[in-house]
């Protein structure tokens, strides 16, 4: 009884089975499609302004970037409660001062 170990072809193998046959494949080069860069454009309706490095840094606290006429709060429809924002931080960063007794004499 023989007994015959089916061995694997390298991929050396089949190119050279290849060229043999006379038929060479070869995969078609695909170009890749650049992606657009997405413009920082201001975050308030109507508005096609192109944001500058500045404006980018400036954001609101309702997480969105707005050109210079758009940034205060009276411009744009801001859903941050600011009141609020400011209370908490006021009440956080402003320790109760308590006068301390007097020592009668």
């Amino acid at each position: 009884m023989s007994t015959e170990i089916p061995t694997q072809k390298t991929a050396v193998d089949n190119t050279a089975e290849n060229k043999n046959n006379g038929s060479i494949h070869t995969s078609p080069k695909k170009k890749k499609k650049q992606k657009k860069r997405k413009k920082n454009r201001c975050s308030h309706d109507k508005c096609r302004t192109t944001l500058s490095f500045i404006d980018m840094q400036m954001t609101c606290k309702c997480k969105h970037n707005y050109c210079s006429i758009h940034r205060p709060l009276a411009n744009h429809q801001c859903s941050a409660d600011h009141v609020s924002i400011h209370q908490a931080y006021l009440t956080k960063n402003n320790p109760i001062i308590i006068p301390s007794k007097l020592n009668v004499v």
